[in-house]
C-alpha cells in the first residue's frame, strides 16, 4: 500500500494494512489535507490561516 503523509502503517492480519495519519492528514492512504480553519472562529472579520498545526486569526489593518 503506497503511504503518502503517513507516519507510519500497521499490519491488520497478513492481507491488509491501516495507515496511521500524521495530524494534519486523513483519508485511508492519508491523501486528506485537514483544513484547521474549518473549525476555526475568527472574529472582526479578521481571516483565518491555516497553520501546521492548528490555524490563527490575521485580524485586517486599522
Amino acid at each position: 500500500m503506497a503511504l503518502l503523509s503517513s507516519e507510519r502503517a500497521v499490519s491488520e492480519l497478513i492481507l491488509s494494512s491501516v495507515c496511521l495519519c500524521a495530524s494534519a492528514f486523513d483519508g485511508l492512504r492519508c491523501e486528506l489535507a485537514i483544513d484547521s480553519c474549518d473549525s476555526a472562529s475568527c472574529q472582526n472579520n479578521a481571516t483565518c490561516i491555516d497553520t501546521s498545526p492548528g490555524w490563527e486569526c490575521k485580524c485586517p489593518p486599522g
